[in-house]
């Protein structure tokens, strides 16, 4: 066992020079099994220690990772004083001050002992499709923050899987994520992609206009996070990669939409006592039926928006921990009966944005894209492209499932919980055939 001390470490930085001084000390255990054509075909095991360290002086600023253990007080000694090498920074207003009290909070450790490979087999078993394939992750940490005004330990762990299930030439995604393993729903997710991926055989070619969308959870969540990680975050705000830049008190959204940062949620993956400044997590209201109320914070943006820290550092960047959207009263079914000429967009990717300040964007949905007409779902399409402005897109959710789902992969990285959402009239172009 390492002996690496994190509020030791902080002081021999403090004795070096340095102003300001954070340390974590991450000791991490990861476990990943990929399966593939019905199969396991890889099964690793990943134990890892490393600090993260930052430190400044005045208002120069660096940070860097030390991961070889033995030579990481060494390493220390030779990067701090690499500080005087960076370019002031106007924007560094210092580190947050306490005193800090933290909640206590609880980590399921069972997902550190966890079989990964039972549990991916479980998903194998429970595919009624042609084939599957996807990723299974259990990720366990003890974390412990220290900097001159707080000394605190954490331990946080999630499990989760992103999968594709085929039929033909067909396919269907889902994901299954939860911060413990009771909860974690590997054979719903299995089902889900198997039946989103019969559903779209034989798709036809889609066609240029406008549509209702039902979005599943796992597609608005992975377009809201592309939008709104920029647009919520004070940093982007304030130089000028947010559509919500000066319009705090503001309606940005439908009635209907209510969403929160909780870096405390109870089953939120990236939960914890603290943010990277040693903050205690808390709820932050973002939206509230529509109307913009708070961006993100760490304690340098917050002075500079004359407000408060959000407990949401990334000391450079504010971050959101776990994104929480209110759920509405709708059934899938009611949900669907209220469409007469649309579609339902399961995965999305390469959102990419045109204008950041007004918020045009455009994205390519993938896999199982079903038509809807009368209320019932009829089909399945294939080569479409959604171009339009997420302004106008929040502005236009007519409806939310009762349900939510929390949802984490690659084109979501940081946890969103969405229920289903129907948004009226978007824009859909045609991909390249």
């Amino acid at each position: 066992m390492d002996d690496l001390d994190a509020a030791q470490m902080v002081n021999e930085a403090l004795n070096m020079g340095a102003d300001d001084a954070i340390v974590q000390i991450v000791r991490e255990r990861m476990q990943q099994v990929r399966f593939s054509n019905n199969e396991i075909t890889a099964a690793k095991e990943f134990n890892t220690v490393k600090a993260k360290v930052f430190v400044a002086r005045g208002k120069k600023k660096a940070q860097f990772t030390l991961e070889n253990v033995e030579d990481i007080r060494e390493d220390l000694k030779k990067s701090v004083p690499l500080v005087d090498r960076m370019q002031e920074n106007k924007d560094y207003y210092g580190i947050a001050q306490g005193p800090f009290e933290y909640e206590s909070r609880t980590c399921d450790r069972s997902i550190k002992d966890a079989d990964p490979v039972d549990i991916a087999s479980n998903a194998i078993a429970a595919c009624e499709a042609e084939r599957i394939a996807g990723v299974l992750y259990t990720m366990y940490q003890d974390i412990a923050l220290a900097s001159p005004y707080t000394d605190v330990r954490d331990e946080r762990s999630y499990i989760e899987t992103s999968m594709r299930a085929f039929e033909g030439q067909s396919s269907g995604h889902a994901v299954a994520c939860s911060a413990t393993l009771r909860e974690f729903d590997v054979v719903g997710a299995a089902e889900q992609a198997s039946g989103l991926a019969r559903k779209s055989v034989s798709p036809e070619q889609g066609k240029e206009g406008r549509y209702d969308i039902l979005f599943t959870p796992l597609c608005f969540a992975s377009l809201l996070l592309g939008g709104l990680y920029f647009s919520m975050s004070a940093f982007f705000v304030d130089v000028g990669m947010s559509f919500f830049r000066g319009k705090i008190g503001e309606k940005v959204a439908s009635d209907k939409v209510t969403l929160v940062n909780d870096g405390s949620a109870v089953n939120g993956m990236f939960s914890g006592k603290f943010d990277e400044e040693g903050v205690p997590t808390k709820r932050t209201p973002l939206i509230e039926k529509g109307v913009l109320r708070n961006f993100l914070h760490n304690t340098s943006t917050a002075t500079k928006f004359e407000t408060e820290t959000t407990a949401n550092a990334g000391l450079d960047v504010p971050e959101p921990q776990n994104l929480i959207m209110d759920e509405g009263n709708k059934t899938f079914d009611e949900l669907v009966s209220e469409i007469n000429n649309g579609l339902m967009v399961t995965n999305t990717w390469y959102t990419r944005f045109q204008n950041y300040m007004t918020g045009e964007f455009s994205t390519i949905p993938r896999d199982a894209i079903l038509k809807i007409e009368n209320g019932e779902i009829t089909g399945s399409v294939k080569n479409i492209r959604i171009s339009d402005n997420m302004l106008r897109v929040l502005k236009s959710i007519d409806g939310l499932g009762r349900e939510s789902q929390q949802i984490h992969w690659w084109e979501c990285e940081s946890p969103v919980f969405s229920p289903y959402v129907l948004v009226r009239d978007v824009n859909v172009t045609t991909s390249t055939k």
